[in-house]
């Protein structure tokens, strides 16, 4: 799904309801400069699911 992560873009990978992991990417000039991905179990539980229309 895509969320807002800290005023920027990503995706949420969500697994019977639960969120499994978070991807935002950092874009400069047009470009990717960054890729971040928090998979850690404990951290990841705490976040909300967004419905599916974001």
């Amino acid at each position: 799904r895509i969320v807002r992560v800290n005023d920027s873009l990503g995706l949420m990978s969500v697994i019977d309801g639960r969120p499994r992991s978070v991807l935002t990417v950092t874009v400069a000039d047009g470009r990717i400069t960054g890729l971040y991905i928090l998979a850690d179990p404990d951290r990841v539980a705490r976040l909300e699911v967004p419905d599916e229309r974001g």
